[in-house]
């Protein structure tokens, strides 16, 4: 049996939304660059480490919590960094098709902006429910990130990292209800704190 407690990070909405990230990065990069507009490679490798890094250090920054309130705020710095060095690759693509990224008041956005995610339901087998639950919340935007348009994908990533960092900026960590009682089981704000705000 998997100790919850274990993975406090599980519950976080940044970690779950960076994973869809990084999913969605990584589909990108295989779909969409080729030896032609990506001749060395460089920017699928500095696209795909950058989108890989995000959940890694939200993940180690959470598990630090208990011992080092410092350790965690670098390293949640640091996947905010990565996630506004994947931006300007993005917004790099949008400029190369002389293109520019969906404004915050067009329909496109705000369709992106009322999609909510769900509350992790997760027993006892944590990383093999999280995943579950982590390709779920992914199919969410599935119409936009498994679109045949690349400026299409590339503005379904800056709607998600808007709201990753949104959620990183709000505050910070606090224990829930549920999670009282289990050292390290430290998660964001979630639908019962703050009643499933919407993507911002």
């Amino acid at each position: 049996m998997v100790e919850i407690s274990r993975f406090g990070y599980f519950w976080l909405d940044t970690w779950v939304l960076a994973n869809v990230i990084q999913l969605a990065t990584q589909d990108f990069c295989a779909r969409f660059l080729n030896l032609k507009n990506d001749p060395c490679g460089r920017q699928f490798d500095q696209m795909t480490m950058a989108a890989r890094s995000a959940p890694a250090n939200i993940a180690e920054g959470n598990s630090r919590h208990a011992t080092s309130k410092e350790t965690e705020m670098k390293l949640t710095d640091v996947a905010r960094a990565t996630l506004a060095e994947l931006a300007n690759n993005y917004l790099n693509w949008f400029l190369r098709h002389e293109s520019i990224p969906w404004s915050v008041n067009s329909p496109e956005y705000q369709a992106v902006s009322r999609i909510t995610l769900d509350r992790p339901a997760y027993k006892d087998d944590v990383q093999h429910q999280s995943s579950i639950h982590i390709l779920a919340q992914k199919h969410k935007f599935d119409v936009w990130l498994k679109s045949d348009d690349s400026l299409t994908v590339a503005n379904a990533y800056e709607s998600l990292a808007k709201a990753v960092r949104g959620r990183q900026n709000d505050g910070n960590y606090k224990q829930t209800d549920h999670e009282k009682g289990k050292p390290g089981a430290v998660r964001g704000r979630q639908n019962d704190d703050i009643k499933r705000e919407q993507i911002k």
